[in-house]
């Protein structure tokens, strides 16, 4: 299976832009945050030869996908008018996690 993109025009309220985006940022430095971590992470367990005792470990697998991910949302930063399907489902599970704290 293969997948498409779908682009469609809908307009949103700016607060709501403005939220997504500050996702987006927040999303990105906890990113770069966790790159560092593993950075140094893997850099501690070299240097107490501790690698064979956790082979299945593959720091540079992680470090790419962590890369990936924060050329991704680097991109997304910069395209404040385009919105991710995933985006707005990830904001509306934020929504409602804070309307059910709210009624409570």
């Amino acid at each position: 299976m293969e997948v498409a993109n779908v682009v469609i025009s809908h307009e949103f309220d700016p607060e709501i832009i403005q939220e997504i985006q500050d996702l987006r940022e927040v999303r990105l430095k906890c990113a770069e945050k966790m790159l560092a971590d593993l950075d140094w992470t893997s850099e501690q367990i070299k240097l107490k030869d501790s690698m064979k005792e956790h082979p299945e470990i593959d720091f540079d697998e992680l470090r790419s996908e962590l890369t990936q991910r924060i050329e991704t949302l680097q991109e997304r930063v910069e395209s404040r008018g385009v919105i991710f399907a995933d985006e707005i489902a990830r904001y509306m599970e934020l929504v409602k996690i804070e309307e059910s704290y709210l009624n409570t």
